[in-house]
């Protein structure tokens, strides 16, 4: 499907514009401990929150989430891996890696996840690019192509260095895309994962401290003070807070948490129906109508509510015949710079095609409008 917007199919079921909503103000004065920190919206791409977001600062262990996103693109979770004497005994955290045995790359990133372990870094970084010091180069090129502008990596565990750093919103934007990855959402949700001989214990508070929370990694240096990253849901509404230099962090995300989803509520965007119609080419109709199945109602604040954008998206023009039923395009609901929703949209009729024309005129008419 190619994804041009359909001037005839074009659907705005609510009456406002779409706008970048920025920060949301009911939550500019909130009491947060951290140096740094940022409330984020991935589905929208938009900021709820932010204290100097822009700040570069260390961050700890949560490097560990580029080093599971970029493990994950790299290696099979099922592959075995043997264990070599140079991973283990690495400075920091540590599960305690033996020299020669075998673990998988799922056994790793629990390890690397929940654990927080330096060796399991140091033995995955050494898998995918042979080196730590090549992973690293890995690392900055995967900051780069997600438009992480103000953070450099010069380590796969997050050990500080003078050139190791990030920022509340980078942080949160490259969390926003490990998310996306079900294995990486999978690991840091759970509480504990037994895995081989080893119990992996999430060292990720706010797991038992609320229910709505998914995730996803902890860090603490003398540098850095504690850092950490989490994501939240509620009413199918995924939000991720970042603080760094915390020293009162959980508490900082459960209230910025409480107080976000306080503002919002469902609002109903879409209703299943009739959404437009698309051009037909060398049919017995020219326009065939369109539908799409369901309704849609985000958990979103008021404000949000009213800068929603649905639009249905499909070809310019569609050639008979068509099939009703048949899938003609998707519908889409946008908030920020992200699309919230989708679903297809289907033909809501059969159009056949016309039969081939008895002269030379018939068939330019044809050609250019159709039938009837």
């Amino acid at each position: 499907m190619k994804k041009r917007l359909t001037a005839a199919a074009l659907v705005c079921l609510l009456l406002f514009p779409l706008e970048s909503l920025g920060v949301w103000k009911e939550l500019e004065g909130a009491q947060v401990s951290a140096k740094g920190a940022a409330l984020y919206d991935p589905a929208a791409n938009t900021f709820l929150y932010e204290k100097q977001g822009d700040t570069q600062l260390p961050m700890a262990s949560t490097t560990k989430i580029m080093t599971a996103l970029l493990v994950l693109e790299h290696l099979p979770l099922e592959e075995e891996h043997i264990i070599r004497p140079e991973w283990t005994g690495i400075e920091g955290s540590s599960i305690y890696l033996k020299g020669g045995e075998t673990l998988t790359t799922y056994d790793l990133l629990c390890g690397l996840l929940l654990e927080s372990g330096n060796d399991a870094a140091v033995a995955l970084s050494c898998l995918v690019s042979g080196s730590e010091e090549a992973f690293c180069r890995l690392m900055n090129e995967k900051a780069a192509e997600l438009g992480l502008e103000n953070t450099h990596f010069q380590s796969a565990s997050g050990l500080d260095g003078d050139a190791h750093y990030t920022t509340a919103k980078d942080l949160a934007r490259l969390t926003g895309a490990a998310m996306e990855k079900e294995e990486f959402a999978a690991i840091v949700s759970q509480k504990t994962i037994s895995t081989g001989d080893r119990v992996m214990k999430n060292h990720n508070k706010l797991l038992t401290l609320s229910q709505e929370v998914c995730g996803v990694k902890t860090g603490f240096t003398k540098k850095a003070g504690r850092c950490l990253v989490s994501a939240a849901r509620r009413e199918g509404r995924l939000l991720i807070a970042v603080t760094l230099n915390a020293p009162d962090d959980w508490n900082d995300h459960l209230r910025l948490y409480d107080s976000a989803f306080s503002l919002c509520a469902p609002r109903q965007v879409l209703e299943g129906g009739a959404v437009g119609s698309a051009l037909v080419l060398s049919g017995e109709k020219s326009q065939v109508e369109l539908y799409c199945n369901g309704s849609f109602a985000p958990f979103l604040t008021e404000e949000e509510g009213q800068n929603v954008s649905v639009q249905v998206v499909g070809p310019q023009t569609v050639c008979a015949p068509v099939q009703a039923g048949e899938v003609y395009g998707a519908l889409r609901v946008q908030l920020g710079d992200g699309v919230i929703y989708e679903t297809p949209v289907y033909y809501k009729e059969t159009v056949e095609k016309l039969p081939p024309a008895k002269n030379f005129w018939q068939k330019i008419w044809q050609g250019l409008w159709g039938g009837k």
